[in-house]
């Protein structure tokens, strides 16, 4: 198994934030993924005029599943790869993230909003996924400075469909 990421994001100053990366897992023999994405972030004070900090953002990918039968005969004229041994897709994703004050944030995050389909013979969609979450950090001083505590509940729309709701605690006791 292998697995290979790259990313590259570049700020322009009072414009917004743009980003590409690039994903590839694969069983070299088998089987492989792909997913390549370009992301747009912007700080939405400038736009609406607003005291408390307001961020978009949106990912446009492109998504790949690609299966290497590698000249066995045993797959041969197999209807699932009548049309062809890959397929891929365009997937939208769409989040905001909301600093009310100092300590805390809360964010919203819809991720494969059009469900895209990667099936080669039927219907294969990637599931939607919104998740909504907040997170506080402590601001005093001394032994209890520096932790955070996230919450996070998601919704994904597949069969059956999924509910979870995560929390954690993160501590920093060297700063």
């Amino acid at each position: 198994l292998s697995y290979m990421n790259a990313s590259f994001v570049y700020p322009v100053r009072k414009v917004a934030s743009f980003g590409l990366s690039y994903m590839n897992y694969s069983q070299t023999e088998l089987y492989g993924e792909m997913m390549i994405t370009a992301s747009f972030a912007k700080n939405l004070n400038d736009v609406l005029n607003i005291k408390p900090k307001l961020f978009a953002g949106l990912n446009i990918k492109y998504l790949s599943h690609i299966y290497n039968l590698g000249g066995d005969s045993t797959y041969t004229g197999d209807p699932v790869f009548k049309a062809g041994t890959s397929k891929g897709n365009i997937g939208l994703d769409l989040g905001v993230l909301f600093l009310p004050f100092k300590n805390g944030a809360f964010g919203l995050m819809a991720k494969n909003i059009n469900s895209p389909d990667l099936g080669l013979k039927t219907k294969d969609s990637v599931p939607m996924e919104i998740t909504a979450g907040a997170a506080f950090k402590s601001g005093s001083r001394g032994t209890f400075e520096n932790i955070i505590v996230p919450l996070d509940g998601v919704f994904r729309n597949s069969e059956p469909t999924e509910i979870a709701i995560k929390a954690g605690i993160e501590a920093w006791f060297f700063t």
